[in-house]
């Protein structure tokens, strides 16, 4: 009886690890490592002429940290990006999340995004001076009407060369049209429709993106998915119930989106041209991503050697 047993569970833990995903960002990986892999400064700031305050998640890591602006939706708060913030800096990446301004302002908004990354490149707070941050390439990520903040922002800021919606909407179509102001890489991940983006108002996008770009419905997902934590607010006013299996599905073509632009990790890149074999998704559509040049990882590595430089002689 008991080799019948242990033959069992040897059979049963085999059969899952035959089931695992070759995705290293498959439902959240590595939560369950210990938080002394990144740690959490929280500023008030001046951004767009109003304080407010920033959380900022900084990766335990020997080399410098690509900078990433997470924007909530309307009548939501950084807190509800918490998870978020925890994750990319595990991930490696410098992760800033602040309260966005303004509830109807959405170019006011945007003006806070691009302040907080012109003040985390040239003059950070205090408790993050000696942070090693890479602000030359930039990604945003945004929710809802964060979306729509995040997406203002890169229309205007040289620095962001990514930006990720996550079910986006527009207003009076002032996203579609920034969009033709600059060329950056865009990923969008819709939900179904809901009472919150009830007509998908930023339909018509793909019209105006000048970069590389993808486009994708997480199926039977729901407005308030991407949030992490959520709340019954949310679900209550945008219908639904939260699916931490949906949140997993937008959260992990993020970290490959962010891995393939800002790393120039060609195995991330393949992932996203192939969305197709995730069944998850559906109406996926775009041109896709360009493959990632080994010319390109190669200045990147030597980008990160020669920013590492001087914090290894202040070390020594």
């Amino acid at each position: 009886m008991t080799r019948s047993l242990l033959f069992l569970a040897l059979s049963f833990t085999t059969l899952l690890a035959s089931c695992s995903s070759d995705n290293p960002h498959d439902e959240h990986g590595d939560h369950d490592l210990a938080a002394s892999r990144f740690s959490k400064q929280s500023e008030k700031l001046k951004l767009a002429g109003d304080k407010v305050e920033v959380d900022f998640f900084l990766p335990k890591t020997s080399r410098p940290a690509p900078l990433v602006v997470v924007a909530h939706g309307f009548a939501r708060s950084r807190k509800n990006f918490e998870g978020w913030g925890q994750r990319l800096a595990r991930a490696g990446y410098f992760a800033a999340i602040p309260d966005l301004p303004s509830h109807t302002d959405h170019r006011q908004n945007g003006h806070a995004i691009d302040d907080l990354i012109q003040l985390l490149s040239t003059n950070p707070p205090e408790k993050l001076r000696n942070a090693e941050i890479e602000t030359g390439r930039v990604a945003v990520v945004g929710h809802s009407a964060g979306g729509l903040a995040t997406l203002l922002a890169a229309s205007d800021n040289r620095h962001i060369v990514l930006w990720v919606g996550l079910d986006p909407v527009d207003s009076g179509d002032i996203g579609v049209k920034a969009a033709d102001d600059r060329t950056f890489t865009s990923l969008v991940l819709l939900a179904e429709p809901s009472r919150c983006n009830q007509r998908q108002n930023i339909s018509g996008l793909e019209k105006h993106l000048r970069g590389p770009w993808l486009i994708a419905k997480v199926d039977g997902a729901h407005h308030c998915d991407p949030e992490d934590p959520t709340d019954k607010w949310c679900t209550f006013t945008c219908g639904g119930s939260y699916s931490a299996r949906s949140h997993n599905i937008f959260l992990r073509h993020t970290l490959d989106a962010l891995d393939a632009v800002l790393r120039d990790d060609p195995a991330a890149t393949d992932r996203l041209n192939n969305l197709q074999k995730d069944k998850n998704l559906k109406e996926i559509r775009g041109p896709g991503m360009p493959a990632a040049r080994p010319s390109d990882r190669a200045a990147r590595a030597n980008q990160y050697i020669n920013l590492a430089a001087p914090l290894a002689e202040r070390v020594h």
